[in-house]
């Protein structure tokens, strides 16, 4: 059988103290076909020497770009653009690890993919304070669903997808100069209206939340207001209202959250106006 060539996408940031465990743990893997595209979002860390030194060693493929700070979505959306030709494609950030021989354990499953109604497979990431998964949606069986299911079981957590990135085309974070990120959840409000997700009870990744360097999962609603009011503009736009009856919390939570945005918005199209 023919495996599927598979895109393990890095966006990275001034993150070269992580990315040696992230390598590390991509050549370990006994999947074949597997090629490393590094983004770097403009470090300053002698991350492109780091990444070099990888090269020479000849143990991966690896395709190393550099850009101007963009933020990670404008990383994604290029990797994205660039991975039209590769079969599968799945993102592995900086500070994260793939588990032992994880892509050769769900390749079971990477036929699944091909299916009309599916753009990828959201596979369990393990985080490391926990030794557990984080997201409890789904974690013991292969099953097929939209995403807004995730919100309406109010068992929403991390997890990591492998997609198949011609499908992505059509769902490019809509970044900017002045929109650097923006929230995940935009994305999935948007790919669910017409596609599923084949839920995969098997381990891929081990995600690190004991630190904060650079997590933008952990910034401020007011540092990135536009990008947060975009996201939860979507979410609230898109998800279906039975999924907001099942979950009326998850629905309160994210309209106060796009009203403050807005209020930030507006205190800020204020102060440049004075």
């Amino acid at each position: 059988m023919i495996s599927k060539k598979i895109v393990i996408f890095t966006p990275t940031y001034n993150r070269k103290h992580t990315l040696e465990r992230c390598y590390q743990s991509i050549i370990q893997q006994d999947y074949p076909g597997v090629v490393w595209l590094v983004i770097d979002d403009g470090s300053t860390d002698n991350t492109e020497q780091l990444v070099t030194e990888f090269i020479k060693e000849g143990k991966l493929e690896i395709q190393y770009i550099y850009q101007t700070n963009g933020g990670k979505q404008s990383a994604w959306n290029k990797a994205v653009q660039l991975c039209q030709k590769y079969d599968l494609f799945i993102c592995v950030d900086s500070d994260d690890i793939l588990y032992e021989n994880a892509l050769t354990k769900v390749s079971k499953y990477f036929s699944l993919v091909d299916e009309d109604d599916v753009i990828g497979l959201r596979c369990l990431a393990i985080r490391n304070t926990t030794k557990k998964a984080d997201s409890k949606f789904m974690n013991n069986k292969v099953h097929k669903d939209y995403w807004f299911m995730e919100i309406m079981s109010n068992q929403i957590g991390e997890r990591v997808d492998i997609f198949k990135p011609q499908k992505l085309l059509d769902y490019l974070f809509p970044v900017n100069d002045c929109i650097k990120f923006i929230p995940e959840s935009w994305m999935y409000a948007n790919i669910s209206k017409k596609y599923k997700f084949v839920y995969v009870p098997e381990p891929v990744t081990l995600f690190y939340d004991d630190h904060d360097h650079l997590r933008l999962s952990k910034s401020s609603l007011k540092t990135n207001a536009k990008g947060q009011n975009i996201a939860r503009k979507a979410v609230l736009k898109n998800v279906p209202v039975k999924v907001w009856f099942k979950n009326p919390i998850s629905a309160l939570k994210n309209s106060a959250r796009y009203f403050q945005t807005l209020y930030y918005l507006a205190v800020e199209k204020y102060e440049n106006k004075h």
